[in-house]
């Protein structure tokens, strides 16, 4: 299970908390068990942060349970990951006609096994992202995960965490994408790590964290 919640970065400059560093770079899943990647790392632009400490933004400070994230990782996975899925697939399935017909005219043992093997590759292919997902809903479950993070809305992109270990993420350079569903905000960074806002914690700024991705993102939010 991955989590991204055990590595702190190495930064002896860092006034925060171990707890609130790890806070920082720890936020969002992984979209799915075919992504290997690290931690968010804090973005080097002193002048870029200054910016978006200087503007007025909307902090919210959020958790989620295993329900709230097996939500946010199917519709991660459905409007990013199954194009994946299916080019895979349809290449997968290509091999098997051609195996199958290799073994109409011309049977062997090695073409029966060459066909069995793209079956069972093809169900691998749906059956991990599956797994993957009930097995982080477990992780945080059994977890109590109680920590809360924190993530600003800004006009020009959001920040994660606080400090100077944040990380800043612009709408217009950075390959984000957000859903919103009626109790969650669903914001995905690349094909790779989630994040799942519930709107319990947004108090009254629903609807302006609404249009600031609205605006922001333009074609890549979509309201579900």
């Amino acid at each position: 299970m991955e989590l991204n919640n055990e590595n702190k970065p190495q930064n002896e400059d860092i006034n925060l908390s171990p707890e609130e560093e790890l806070k920082n770079v720890s936020q969002g899943v992984v979209g799915d068990s075919f992504s290997e990647i690290g931690d968010i790392p804090a973005t080097e632009d002193e002048d870029l942060k200054n910016r978006f400490d200087a503007a007025d933004g909307i902090e919210v400070e959020y958790a989620f349970n295993g329900e709230q994230v097996k939500k946010a990782l199917k519709i991660f996975q459905k409007h990013t990951l199954y194009k994946k899925y299916l080019i895979y697939t349809l290449l997968l399935a290509l091999m098997l006609i051609l195996y199958v017909y290799r073994l109409a005219t011309n049977y062997s043992k090695a073409n029966l096994f060459m066909a069995i093997l793209c079956v069972i590759v093809i169900l691998f292919v749906w059956y991990v992202p599956l797994t993957h997902i009930r097995q982080i809903a477990k992780g945080v479950e059994a977890s109590g995960l109680s920590d809360t993070f924190k993530i600003t809305f800004y006009d020009e992109g959001i920040k994660l965490g606080e400090g100077e270990s944040s990380t800043v993420f612009m709408y217009e350079t950075e390959p984000l994408k957000a859903w919103e569903t009626d109790d969650m905000f669903v914001i995905g960074y690349a094909k790779e790590r989630v994040f799942a806002i519930p709107k319990s914690y947004c108090e009254d700024n629903t609807e302006k964290i609404s249009l600031i991705l609205q605006n922001g993102l333009k074609e890549k939010y979509k309201r579900l």
